[in-house]
């Protein structure tokens, strides 16, 4: 998983701490200009987290209510990394939130806020057609339910903080944010906060051709395994050793009955059952051999394998670390000051968004004021100047 690589590394563990992981999750931080650049080229490519495909964040179902879990579930653990999901989705959810990143109607014109936070325009009408629907018009309220649940979902990366046991820094977002609607053209626009594009630029993302994510999303209902199958093989490394029935088997509960512990007419039942479940995979397998091949996966019937190659029209982004951004401010000696409150002006509270280096070794400072939702910039400060306004106590206070 490319996420865990990119936090936990040796050299990562060392040098990352809560503090630097408070300072480049700030909400209200801005962009530095390759994170900037790394989130347009996302956005403006449709690529999409790849860990929402690679782990189970969809389950491999195409019906079923959105859930929220008594507690949130865990659906990957690893080296000091687990992710975590709030409510239940299914294949239906990514179809939706595919077309939504693919289908982006006003891409070109895409502007980031300085924060990094951008926004999605999308015709419902166009998804649910997209979707399959025989009535399009009739189902975009089905569309919105399904925006609506992805709204309300939490994604969650927990990162283990070393050397204290059970301690960890968690990372909380929604995968889509605050929306908007209008019912005279069935138009919607979604926002993407500013927490969210940070992970989105410091995650490995996946960009699936249009017309390719089509015919993914084309597939019927009943074969939703198969569809979350085609997605986690393309989110994924080639692999020259494939994946065995059996492990996606198990991946996707596909024949997984129990036959121990159970009496002999149960497991006798069970047995059938599985047998069934297995062959009719299968054959759905077979089924659609030709959209595999289209896809460069390829199924081995002698060796009960899935291989998968490269596609050229599928393309991966493997992100930005979090400490090429942080590194720099500690060159300049500023790190400590993003995220703190000073007074720029008539005791104005306001805390530091970002510090750029000016030609003269002076700082432009960027600052947000929370309670008027208003941003500001000291054009030219010098470092000396910057330490007077720079409040100590204060900072303490709105610390706790």
């Amino acid at each position: 998983m490319r996420l865990c690589r990119l936090l936990v590394s040796k050299k990562n563990i060392k040098q990352l701490t809560i503090y630097d992981y408070d300072t480049y999750f700030d909400e209200e931080r801005e962009l530095h200009k390759s994170e900037r650049a790394n989130i347009t080229k996302k956005v403006k490519g449709g690529y999409i987290n790849v860990d929402w495909y690679r782990k189970t964040l969809f389950n491999a179902t195409s019906t079923g209510k959105c859930v929220k879990y008594k507690k949130p579930k865990s659906i990957y653990k690893n080296k000091g990394i687990e992710i975590l999901v709030s409510h239940a989705l299914n294949q239906k959810h990514a179809d939706a939130l595919s077309i939504l990143f693919t289908d982006n109607l006003r891409f070109k014109k895409m502007l980031l806020k300085d924060d990094g936070s951008f926004y999605i325009y999308i015709s419902l009408y166009h998804i649910a057609k997209k979707m399959g629907y025989k009535t399009p018009h009739g189902a975009t309220h089905r569309v919105k339910i399904l925006l609506n649940d992805l709204r309300d979902t939490d994604f969650i990366i927990r990162i283990e903080i070393p050397n204290h046991m059970g301690k960890y820094y968690e990372i909380k977002t929604k995968i889509l944010g605050d929306s908007e609607y209008s019912n005279l053209d069935e138009s919607y626009r979604v926002v993407v906060g500013g927490k969210s594009a940070k992970v989105l630029a410091m995650s490995a993302a996946v960009s699936i051709d249009k017309s390719l994510n089509e015919k993914i999303v084309s597939l019927p209902n009943n074969r939703s395994k198969l569809k979350a199958l085609i997605r986690y093989v393309l989110a994924s490394d080639t692999s020259k050793y494939g994946y065995t029935l059996k492990g996606i088997f198990e991946r996707y509960n596909i024949g997984q009955k129990p036959t121990k512990n159970v009496s002999d007419e149960l497991k006798k039942k069970n047995d059938a059952m599985n047998r069934k479940d297995k062959t009719v995979f299968r054959n759905q397998l077979r089924e659609y051999k030709e959209l595999l091949e289209e896809l460069n996966i390829r199924f081995d019937e002698y060796e009960q394998k899935i291989y998968y190659k490269q596609h050229d029209l599928i393309g991966f982004d493997m992100g930005i670390k979090p400490m090429q951004i942080l590194e720099r401010n500690k060159a300049i000696n500023t790190d400590k000051y993003i995220g703190k409150w000073i007074e720029p002006e008539h005791k104005t509270l306001a805390k530091i968004t970002t510090i750029d280096v000016l030609k003269n070794n002076k700082l432009s400072v960027g600052f947000h004021i929370p309670q008027e939702d208003k941003k500001g910039k000291i054009k030219s400060i010098s470092s000396e100047a910057l330490e007077e306004i720079f409040d100590k106590h204060l900072n303490e206070y709105y610390e706790m």
